[in-house]
C-alpha cells in the first residue's frame, strides 16, 4: 500500500506543513511550478504560524509580527497589523471584528504581558487585567475560548486562566505547584464540539533524573484536579536509557484516536483518552522518525489529509516529512519519509517545516517554511501555488 502511495505522492505534490489547520497544521499534495517570490517584503523571517483565513484573507505571525493579505490574487502583498509590540504567542479569534490575544516580551525584565488585540478600522490592544507580568507558557484556543497558561517562579505555581475576550479580563480556573516550570504545552482536541471529557492538555516538564516528564489534564476536570496525570507508559522510554522518558513535541487527535510523537521519533497512538498506548515504530531505531536536531524543539506541526479513500497523518519537522496511513493501518505499518525521490521534495529538503493550514482532512492545504514561503494546495491533483 505504501509503495502506491509513494508513487502516488511523487506524481503529485504532497506538500504541507506545527502546531495549523483550524486548530492548526498541515502539509503537501503536488508537483510544485512555483519559485522564488522575489523582493517579497516578508523575505527577512520565517513565517512562524499561519493563524486563520477567512474567504480571502490569510493572517500569519511572521517574527513577531501579525500579516495579512488578499490570497486570491497574485503575488499577494502582505501588509503589517500593527500593534506597535512584538508578539509571542498568540491565537486568532474570527467574528464580525477580529480579534488577537496575544503575548509580548518586555524590554526591561523576564515577563511578559497578555494583551486583546482588535482588528478593526483601527488596530487597538488592551492589557489583559491579571495577565500583566506573567511568565507565559502559552496562550490556547478551544474554538472562541482562551486559555493562559502562566508559571510564576517565586511560588512554582502553574495558573490556568480563561480570558473573556469582550472585557480583556481574566479568571484563573485552577493552579498546581510544581517545582519546575513547563517547556511546553499541547492541546490536543477532535474538534471544537468534541466532549470536554476528549479535550486535553499535555504538559511537558524537565527532570534532571527522569528526563522529560509528560503528564495530562483532561479539560472536563479543568477546575476541579489537584494533580496532572502522568504518562508512565513505557513506550514514552528513552532506547538508550530506560529510566529516562523522552518529551512528546507533537499532539493531534482525528476521531476518538490521539497521536503523539516524541523527540526521538516515535509514533504514539491512543484511542481510550491517554488511558493505554501503543508504539508504531519503536521495534528498531532504524524506523524513528528523524524530525528534530535537539530537545530544544519543543513542537512539531501534524495534520491529516485525505488522497482518495487514504487518510494521511502527516508530520512535520526540521529534517524531515513523514506520512502513515491513518485509514486502515496494518500492525507494521509505520511512518514513512518523503525523500529527494518526490519532486516535492527537492524544494524542500533543507527547509525546516514551521506550520500546516487546513480544515483538518480536507483541502486548501497551507504550508509555512523557513525559508519565508507560505505554499497553497488546492487538491490532490492541482499544481501548489506560492503565496509568499
Amino acid at each position: 500500500m505504501y509503495k502506491t502511495i509513494a508513487i502516488l505522492l511523487s506524481l503529485l505534490l504532497v506538500f504541507g506543513m506545527l502546531s495549523c489547520n483550524l486548530d492548526g497544521s498541515g502539509i503537501f499534495l503536488t508537483i510544485s511550478e512555483s519559485t522564488e517570490i522575489a523582493d517579497s517584503n516578508l523575505a527577512t523571517e520565517p513565517v512562524r504560524e499561519i493563524l486563520y483565513k477567512d474567504t480571502n484573507t490569510m493572517y500569519v505571525l511572521h517574527g513577531t509580527s501579525l500579516k495579512r493579505a488578499d490570497i486570491s490574487v497574485p503575488d499577494p502583498i502582505w501588509n503589517n497589523v500593527d500593534f506597535s509590540k512584538p508578539i509571542s504567542e498568540a491565537v486568532f479569534i474570527p467574528g464580525s471584528t477580529n480579534k488577537l490575544v496575544f503575548s509580548s516580551a518586555h524590554t526591561a525584565d523576564s515577563f511578559k504581558s497578555v494583551y486583546v488585540g482588535t482588528i478593526g478600522t483601527t488596530i487597538t490592544s488592551t492589557i489583559v487585567a491579571g495577565l500583566g507580568n506573567v511568565n507565559v507558557i502559552d496562550i490556547i484556543i478551544d474554538g472562541t475560548t482562551v486559555y493562559a497558561i502562566t508559571y510564576n517562579t517565586t511560588t512554582d505555581i502553574i495558573s490556568i486562566s480563561e480570558i473573556n475576550v469582550g472585557t480583556s479580563v481574566s479568571n484563573t480556573i485552577n493552579t498546581f505547584s510544581s517545582a519546575i516550570a513547563p517547556t511546553a504545552v499541547h492541546f490536543v482536541s477532535p474538534g471544537v464540539s468534541a466532549a470536554d471529557t476528549e479535550k486535553h492538555f499535555i504538559f511537558i516538564h524537565y527532570d534532571d533524573t527522569q528526563g522529560y516528564i509528560n503528564s495530562y489534564l483532561t479539560l472536563s476536570d479543568l477546575s476541579t484536579a489537584t494533580a496532572f496525570t502522568e504518562f508512565l507508559n513505557s513506550v514514552f522510554e528513552l532506547s538508550d536509557d530506560t529510566t529516562k522518558n523522552s518529551q512528546i513535541i507533537g499532539a493531534y487527535a482525528d476521531g476518538t484516536t490521539i497521536y503523539l510523537v516524541t523527540n526521538e521519533g516515535i509514533l504514539i497512538t491512543s484511542t481510550d483518552n491517554l488511558t493505554s498506548f501503543i508504539a508504531v515504530n519503536n521495534n528498531d531505531p532504524s524506523e524513528f522518525m528523524s524530525l528534530v536536531l535537539t530537545s530544544a524543539i519543543t513542537s512539531i506541526p501534524m495534520t491529516v489529509v485525505t488522497i482518495g479513500t487514504t487518510e494521511l497523518l502527516l508530520i512535520g519537522g526540521l529534517s524531515g516529512i513523514y506520512y502513515y496511513d491513518i485509514a486502515s493501518p496494518s500492525s507494521t505499518d509505520i511512518p514513512l519519509e518523503f525523500t529527494s525521490d518526490d519532486a516535492f521534495y527537492s524544494s524542500l529538503s533543507s527547509t525546516p517545516i514551521m506550520d500546516f493550514y487546513n480544515v483538518p482532512g480536507d483541502f486548501p492545504l497551507y504550508t509555512a517554511t523557513s525559508d519565508k514561503w507560505i505554499w497553497q494546495t488546492t487538491d490532490e491533483e492541482s499544481v501548489s501555488t506560492q503565496l509568499l
